[in-house]
């Protein structure tokens, strides 16, 4: 018994460690804006190759700007956090549960019954608490648009 708690933990523990070794990574749209603007500094300036360096790091460093100026604007939606933490944790502690029923009731006909009801359970709360993670930021609002005086 005292293995499946391990086995219960160590998912979520490989997960943190993974993030936190994986932290300080550049972003891919980083390293290639890095290397296209090494790539121009060692392109003649006179070559047509240089003009097109160029646009390709002008484009890729607006990109990148859109793209952190619109993380650093995104606001927590901390009732989905929560909900989706407490949806976790329930929706683990039910499967636990229930995969220990199937287990103490293992080699009888109800087993049938309560494993893929485990398994489905388990699946569909691991799918409601991934929907619910990846909406924990609250979308920018859309900008408002000027509109133009009608003529008359």
């Amino acid at each position: 018994m005292t293995w499946q708690i391990f086995v219960a933990f160590a998912v979520p523990v490989l997960g943190l460690l993974g993030s936190l070794l994986t932290s300080n990574r550049d972003p891919g749209e980083y390293r290639r804006l890095k290397h296209a603007a090494e790539a121009l500094s060692n392109v003649p300036t006179e070559s047509a190759a240089f003009d097109a360096l160029d646009k390709l790091v002008a484009v890729q460093a607006e990109g990148l700007r859109g793209r952190e100026t619109a993380r650093l604007a995104r606001n927590l939606n901390v009732f989905n956090l929560v909900f989706a933490i407490i949806l976790g944790a329930a929706g683990a502690l039910t499967a636990f549960w229930l995969w220990n029923w199937s287990a103490s009731v293992w080699g009888t006909p109800i087993a049938w019954l309560v494993t893929p009801v485990c398994v489905v359970l388990a699946v569909v709360v691991a799918l409601l608490v991934g929907a619910g993670f990846s909406t924990i930021f609250k979308p920018p609002a859309p900008k408002k648009s000027r509109t133009l005086p009608s003529s008359p």
